[in-house]
């Protein structure tokens, strides 16, 4: 927190007694000669970004590194996340900290005026816990539906609420609550209140880490976006759904708010119809059966014999088109990736405005993204000739 802009911004309004903690287990140890290693003088620090509502770390973490920062607060008054710019010590000079620190902390209040107008009109979800009829570790699967329950709400919850919801007794869930604090599964905040913590996310970024696919196709991701000059997203079926696990940003002016993690129903994302056109019939049936085919735009195809004559179709060229079914404005053209046993392992695509993408450009695309899934898929082990063999023998 010492060595960064949004650090500071974040620190300045953490409880007295927390800060005083934080510094006790982690200490100031400097980054470079201008690091802040004493405690008074960055409490002082502190105080000085709550009375000019941004923060200034200049080459503290890094030599010739300047930052600015300032913080977004949610509908309770917390501190929820900070923001900052960050420029060569040549690009932002000091005359400039009080100007550019304004306009930083200005940006920060709109988007704390658009966190706080969100959450007001948001309520959490009913979430009913899938408990088992016999789990051998009950007072684990009850810890699992805590942070569930937790993850599932946009807002923190109270232990009533967490209680009315995983159906818990209230001396069992003080308990859980105690250690999964304790752990830093979750955190108590002043009002009483609990919300994950960041080591549920780190948890799952250690995972995407480990995905080979995702470290062998990168190379290729920003090869495909420096190229077509569009965003390229990377996607596995996780739940019925496709996940971007990863993505690389066009050099375009225009960017789309997509992020790792986000699910995106088949029908509706070039990634999605990839992943689906080769799922065995039974399994595709179960989906629609359970996710229905919800419109997203007037464009979305709703009927499951079409969209199964569509998926027909990208088997047949290769690729998967995706115009305008997911969001008015945007299409999409993805492709699948195969692994070593020949199964579809996940599906790369682009994304552009639609007129930035005729339609009579499809085709094209659509064969260059296939060769770049192909290419990706041979990396991942897999053999188109031992596919054609196996499916003559069959």
């Amino acid at each position: 927190l010492h060595v960064t802009a949004v650090g500071k911004a974040l620190a300045a309004y953490l409880p007295e007694q927390e800060l005083h903690r934080m510094l006790d287990i982690h200490g100031l140890p400097p980054a470079t000669a201008n690091s802040v290693h004493d405690r008074q003088t960055f409490i002082a620090f502190l105080e000085s970004v709550r009375s000019w509502g941004y923060a200034l770390e200049d080459e503290e973490g890094e030599l010739g590194i300047r930052c600015v920062g300032a913080p977004i607060f949610d509908h309770t008054g917390r501190v929820a996340a900070a923001l900052s710019v960050t420029a060569l010590r040549s690009e932002l000079p000091i005359g400039s900290f009080h100007e550019i620190g304004g306009m930083v902390r200005e940006q920060a209040q709109l988007v704390t005026e658009a966190l706080q107008s969100q959450q007001r009109h948001l309520e959490p979800p009913a979430y009913t816990p899938a408990y088992l009829d016999d789990c051998p570790v009950p007072a684990l699967e009850k810890g699992l539906a805590v942070i569930e329950c937790l993850a599932n709400s946009p807002l923190p919850l109270g232990s009533v609420d967490i209680h009315q919801q995983c159906q818990l007794p209230k001396s069992s869930l003080f308990m859980l609550l105690n250690t999964l604090e304790q752990l830093r599964y979750i955190e108590k905040l002043e009002d009483d209140k609990y919300k994950l913590t960041f080591t549920m996310y780190n948890l799952g970024m250690a995972v995407l880490s480990k995905l080979d696919v995702r470290q062998t196709a990168r190379p290729i991701l920003r090869e495909i976006a420096s190229e077509l000059r569009f965003t390229v997203h990377l996607a596995a079926l996780q739940d019925g759904k496709a996940m971007y696990i990863d993505k690389v940003k066009g050099p375009g002016f225009v960017q789309f708010s997509t992020s790792v993690g986000q699910l995106w129903p088949l029908h509706v994302s070039g990634v999605g119809k990839a992943l689906a056109a080769y799922l065995p019939e039974e399994t595709l049936d179960g989906l629609i059966a359970a996710q229905g085919l919800e419109p997203a735009t007037v464009h979305t195809i709703t009927r499951a014999e079409s969209w199964k004559a569509d998926l027909r179709a990208v088997r047949e060229k290769g690729y998967a088109v995706e115009d305008e079914e997911g969001e008015l404005g945007i299409r999409c053209i993805g492709s699948p990736i195969f692994g070593h046993d020949g199964k579809v392992i996940a599906a790369v695509s682009v994304t552009a405005l639609r007129n930035e993408l005729p339609s009579t450009t499809f085709h094209d695309i659509g064969l260059y993204l296939r060769d770049k899934a192909r290419l990706i898929s041979e990396r991942m082990g897999y053999e188109p000739e031992a596919e054609v063999v196996k499916s003559a023998t069959q």
